[in-house]
């Protein structure tokens, strides 16, 4: 009688452990694909507007907060895919290495998000004290693809701190998921 107890129990941590693995790897990819349009929408802003015979331009690439908002996802995507990749490789995932990719992933994508949030909201409400005036009034259509790729990057760092979270969990109980998950 104990060992089909056993058994049973046996099979049930193995069906919460592939379902905790499928998950979380379905979140991984998600947020992979989230990141990835986030960036796309970014490098794809441009607009140019004609006053007067003459021109002017908003480019992502003008704006260095934007550019390392590029660069920083970019590098958060990879670490994201590497997780992935052990996740995917192993069995049993060396929990602290997955752990580590997700947190330099997630701080990565923090900071990328923070420069390229402080020069959008300097972009949409200007600065009177310095007399930056705001450009989202006549370059509004750059401005919409800078903010729904500020806004689903947002979304990629939800989904990056949950699995970072989840990587962390991992570690503090060896790898082991507890039957009530």
């Amino acid at each position: 009688m104990e060992t089909n107890q056993a058994n049973v129990e046996q099979k049930l941590a193995l069906k919460m452990r592939r379902g905790f693995l499928v998950r979380q790897t379905l979140l991984r990819i998600l947020g992979v694909a989230i990141t990835l349009t986030a960036i796309g929408l970014m490098v794809t802003s441009k607009q140019t507007l004609e006053i007067f015979t003459i021109k002017f331009y908003a480019k992502y690439n003008y704006s260095p907060a934007f550019k390392y908002f590029v660069g920083a996802n970019i590098v958060a995507v990879i670490m994201s895919m590497l997780s992935l990749l052990l996740h995917c490789v192993y069995r049993h995932p060396p929990y602290y290495a997955v752990f580590v990719s997700d947190f330099i992933a997630t701080v990565l994508g923090v900071s990328g998000f923070a420069a390229a949030s402080a020069i959008g909201y300097l972009g949409r409400y200007g600065n009177t004290h310095t007399y930056w005036n705001p450009i989202c009034d006549t370059m509004d259509k750059f401005c919409k693809r800078v903010t729904i790729s500020l806004i689903l990057s947002g979304v990629g760092l939800i989904i990056s701190v949950i699995l970072t979270l989840w990587s962390a969990f991992r570690i503090s109980t060896k790898g082991k998921v507890p039957v009530s998950m």
